[in-house]
């Protein structure tokens, strides 16, 4: 209990493009309908005549309501998934509201289904119901998510060969230049996205320092050579200023010399670049 507990603080795999999403709950929907109509369970098979569009209407309730909580989730809330912050204990407590929030759909399904007879049916009991049958699943489902991604990414950061160059920028090196203060490429160790600045981490000598810079992370990333790439939407990193290499159910994590404050995500969607 004490370990379970403890993965629920741990991160979480961040969330899939809304087109993954998309087609994930066209899948459930699938199989919502496909497991009403053959298992026929809590008394459905009452509505032989219309069994197939009942099964098929509450498949696109499921595909209906769940799309609109991606959507409000993702454009809106815009929860960031992709960070350490997201844990298995957060996503859980999401998949519930996603469960009520169906569960509701289908309340409403059968009251249309009943031409709105309030008094047929239970809203608390319909919540209740849904959330005993899909809260184990959830809690299943997501520490094997959480458990396979973390293994595959420590797999992948273990199996990493760090080749980077220890030797000072030379003085020819392509030169940033950011509020009066000249800073050579090569002793970038790497930029973060901060609101409407970017915050550039380099190497002054024995030490590391911060410039805010007013640009987007995209505009400073085609000003710059070839060793400094996109790990993370709101990341850039010298490759060559990689010190070590560690890896979580988010992705990567990388840790950058002479740098111990934190560490620079990479994020699911850019594991093939470091692959």
């Amino acid at each position: 209990m004490i370990k379970l507990l403890g993965r629920l603080k741990e991160p979480f795999p961040d969330r899939a493009s809304f087109k993954q999403s998309f087609m994930g709950l066209l899948g459930v929907s699938v199989f919502v309908s496909s497991f009403l109509y053959l298992l026929r369970p809590f008394g459905i098979s009452g509505a032989s005549d219309v069994l197939f569009l009942v099964c098929l209407g509450f498949g696109l309730v499921t595909l209906v309501f769940g799309t609109i909580f991606d959507l409000v989730i993702r454009y809106l809330l815009k929860i960031k998934t992709d960070e350490d912050s997201w844990t298995l204990g957060k996503w859980i407590l999401q998949s519930i509201v996603l469960l009520l929030w169906i569960a509701l759909g289908n309340y409403l399904f059968l009251l249309a289904l009943s031409e709105g007879n309030w008094e047929r049916y239970s809203l608390a009991g319909m919540l209740l119901n849904t959330l005993i049958v899909g809260i184990f699943p959830v809690i299943f489902s997501g520490l094997v998510s959480q458990v396979k991604a973390a293994s595959t990414n420590e797999k992948l950061a273990s199996q990493t060969q760090i080749k980077r160059d220890t030797t000072v920028a030379e003085k020819n090196a392509a030169i940033l230049k950011v509020n009066e203060v000249e800073i050579q490429e090569g002793n970038i160790l790497f930029a973060e996205a901060q609101q409407n600045y970017v915050a550039i981490y380099y190497k002054d000598g024995n030490n590391v320092k911060k410039e805010l810079y007013r640009i987007t992370l995209k505009e400073l990333e085609d000003l710059l050579g070839s060793d400094i790439v996109r790990c993370h939407r709101s990341y850039l990193v010298n490759l060559k200023q990689v010190e070590n290499v560690k890896g979580n159910a988010q992705g990567l994590r990388l840790s950058m010399v002479g740098f111990t404050e934190k560490m620079v995500p990479v994020s699911r969607s850019h594991l093939g670049l470091f692959k």
